[in-house]
């Protein structure tokens, strides 16, 4: 899970599309498949993100799953206007051949910024 954020807020080229897909299962790993090349351009690319910190909240494991709730926070110079946002996630993974991927990611408790710029972390 920290190398798909990491990776998702440093992608240098597309190249790191493969990357990230490759830590996804599911229906995350069938979005980034969807997603062309210039599309991860656009969101991923350039982004001028930088993660500040990450920390895991909770987690639940169970057999081939599990959830896992985290705060990233992550410092935005895109525009005009620098901010410092934190964001509540809960990911969902599954295990697979080569080990746990991620399934799904979505928002938790009353955070309101689901993407930046449609990247998801």
């Amino acid at each position: 899970m920290r190398t798909f954020i990491n990776l998702s807020a440093s992608a240098k080229d597309s190249a790191d599309k493969e990357k990230i897909k490759e830590l996804c299962g599911g229906k995350l790993q069938n979005a980034f498949e969807r997603m062309t090349d210039e599309a991860f351009r656009i969101l991923y690319l350039g982004n001028n993100i930088k993660i500040v910190d990450l920390k895991i909240v909770d987690s639940n494991v169970e057999n081939e799953s599990a959830k896992v709730h985290y705060q990233v926070t992550v410092e935005n110079n895109q525009g005009t206007d620098p901010t410092r946002e934190q964001n509540d996630r809960e990911v969902t993974l599954i295990k697979g051949a080569s080990g746990w991927v991620i399934d799904t990611i979505q928002m938790k408790g009353t955070d309101q910024i689901a993407f930046t710029r449609g990247m998801i972390f």
